[in-house]
């Protein structure tokens, strides 16, 4: 050996650390390699996709107040109120056969209102609401007012 040199001598744990220095550089340049060749040739467009995912719409409550005004000649409605996840399309149903996919409105963030007028002929129940959020990606959460409404026979003179 020469006066005044040193030889280095590299540990095995060295060595793995610069073979998978080398390792991720070379995975690097194949995956830019890969991206330009996805790239238009004359347009330099770079087209990428990925997939987004959605949590499924959640509804906290449905609550409804019946108004029965027959015996001042007005009509029978109800006021639903649903709370849940904001900037979605709400809607409601009451079963059977009365209402279906009726529009709300979001008076609020997250709280939605809607009132219905029933038929002047609609006498009887159980009627159940059923509140409906819906996000076109996510999908759709249904959820039953624990109460149901009953309209009783208004007899003349009641």
């Amino acid at each position: 050996m020469a006066k005044g040199t040193t030889t280095r001598i590299a540990s095995p744990q060295q060595g793995e650390k610069r073979l998978l220095a080398r390792l991720a550089l070379h995975s690097l340049l194949l995956a830019i390699l890969l991206t330009s060749a996805c790239a238009r040739r004359n347009n330099m467009v770079m087209e990428l996709s990925g997939t987004v995912m959605y949590e499924k719409p959640r509804i906290e409550s449905v609550q409804h107040t019946l108004l029965d005004e027959r015996d001042s000649g007005g009509p029978i409605s109800v006021q639903i109120v649903l709370r849940g996840d904001p900037g979605l399309q709400a809607s409601f149903d009451i079963t059977p056969g009365v209402a279906d996919h009726v529009a709300m409105n979001e008076v609020e963030a997250g709280q939605y209102d809607a009132r219905f007028e029933f038929a002047g002929t609609t006498v009887g129940g159980p009627f159940t609401v059923l509140g409906r959020v819906q996000h076109a990606d996510a999908g759709e959460a249904v959820l039953r007012d624990a109460e149901t409404i009953t309209i009783p026979l208004l007899l003349p003179g009641e």
